[in-house]
């Protein structure tokens, strides 16, 4: 087993999964104090994810918990998760927090970063601006809150989740967005897999009733240019160990999604 010493948020991200009994969902693991013990799973490619298998097996027993309210910040790239917010539509609170990132530590982006990164966040606004008092009919819902391929295993088989710490409750197009579009922005030798890959992803959730047209147009012109700009902006201000991966990848992914959703 594969040991881990727990944040208090992990802590507490346990004993609500223990308490809504979705344990069914994690990869067999024992808690002694904050010490974890955690049975070891495999890992896979982006290109092997079978998204609606992952969906059935694990996100819908997650996302049947709906919630009236949501967490604050927005995901696990911005924000902790850890209070309750709910005196506003979801996409306007979504529209509210991306301003007060619009030109934060841009001076540390090269001008090709910069540049993805105005053209995607200027997307973000400018759908927003025009959609978000007509639609937001979203899925408020139990989130695991940094769902990509380095936090799902496969376990006899089976797609378990692991590291709860940014457990929330959130827009389920959002979390879906975050996972089709993260490994891609990370992993720039995959890249030119993307568009068609996330094609075949969103195409298999239509068909299935996971999403609709209307969570599919602001998955694509809200959630993933959205993903993309916070990475452009996190990663060449030095949030990630592999700064020159992830700016590669947006790179890469953005000069694709941007031309694909134009």
């Amino acid at each position: 087993m594969f040991t881990k010493i727990l944040s208090n948020a992990e802590l507490l991200a346990y004993s609500s999964l223990h308490d809504l009994s979705l344990l069914n969902i994690v990869m067999p693991f024992e808690i002694d104090g904050n010490t974890l013990r955690i049975e070891k799973g495999v890992h896979f490619s982006r290109l092997e994810l079978n998204i609606f298998e992952l969906y059935n097996s694990c996100l819908s027993s997650l996302y049947k918990y709906n919630r009236d309210t949501f967490s604050s910040g927005i995901y696990a790239l911005y924000g902790s998760g850890d209070s309750p917010y709910g005196r506003t539509l979801y996409l306007e609170y979504i529209n509210e927090e991306l301003k007060k990132l619009y030109n934060y530590k841009v001076d540390s982006l090269s001008p090709i970063i910069k540049e993805i990164y105005y053209q995607s966040i200027t997307l973000c606004f400018e759908t927003l601006e025009k959609y978000k008092n007509k639609y937001n009919t979203f899925r408020i819902a139990l989130l695991h809150g940094d769902l990509f391929c380095g936090n799902i295993l496969l376990y006899k088989k089976q797609y378990k989740l692991i590291d709860f710490e940014y457990l929330r409750v959130g827009a389920v197009e959002l979390e879906l967005a975050f996972l089709l579009c993260w490994d891609f922005i990370t992993n720039a030798d995959i890249g030119k897999y993307s568009i068609q890959v996330i094609e075949k992803n969103i195409y298999d959730l239509k068909e299935n009733d996971v999403i609709d047209e209307q969570s599919t147009f602001f998955i694509s012109n809200v959630f993933i240019p959205m993903f993309v700009a916070l990475a452009c902006l996190y990663g060449a201000n030095g949030f990630y160990k592999d700064t020159n991966d992830v700016l590669s990848g947006a790179k890469l992914f953005g000069e694709k999604w941007l031309n694909k959703v134009c």
